[in-house]
């Protein structure tokens, strides 16, 4: 079917379709290769300029580790009064958010409007509004204690479990006793509870 087209109508179809923003050009490997964009966001793309594009398309690149604006500023060589407006307008239309790092809280980060942040912005279930959560952490730390204790000695005189003792608990069953326990209301992961 592409094969009887003149190359020509090739081109000025693809420039098109790349000037409404429909497609996405982009290198894979050392090929030059397209993808169709979705509808709704290319209803979104359809509404910014080629700096609000191009902006866009860097913190969307950067999924839900967010971006931070100096490395958007390099990438995109774009002047800082250009990029803040290009920024302000993404926020503004809500293409974009501002989130704030619990590893670099000065950093403005960046990152698309319906994404939630990844952990490592976050600080997972341990930070509260990018604090570190003192009282909670110390409230887990008891009753995970008193848990570990009770199963760690006989409840005989003797003092201590046999070598071949194997009724230890595992980070499963302790993850799945905090699960049910109610000291939390935060949803743990296995690997929250093994950090």
């Amino acid at each position: 079917m592409l094969k009887d087209k003149p190359i020509e109508d090739l081109e000025k179809t693809i420039n098109e379709l790349l000037g409404k923003r429909l497609i996405d050009a982009f290198v894979q490997g050392n090929q030059l290769v397209y993808k169709a964009v979705q509808k709704d966001e290319a209803k979104k793309i359809s509404t910014m300029d080629g700096d609000e594009a191009m902006v866009f398309n860097y913190i969307k690149d950067a999924s839900n580790d967010g971006i931070w604006s100096r490395t958007i500023k390099i990438k995109t060589n774009l002047h800082t009064t250009v990029l803040n407006r290009a920024l302000k307008n993404l926020e503004s239309k809500q293409l974009i958010k501002a989130v704030k790092s619990v590893k670099n809280p000065t950093r403005k980060i960046f990152m698309i409007y319906d994404l939630v942040p990844s952990i490592e912005l976050t600080g997972g279930p341990w930070f509260t509004d990018q604090e570190m959560d003192l009282e909670f952490i110390e409230r887990l730390q008891g009753a995970l204690y008193k848990y570990i204790l009770s199963y760690s000695y006989p409840k005989s005189s003797d003092g201590l479990f046999p070598p071949s003792y194997s009724g230890y608990l595992t980070a499963q069953q302790i993850h799945s006793w905090l699960k049910n326990s109610g000291i939390t209301e935060v949803d743990l992961e296995l690997s929250d509870n093994t950090v």
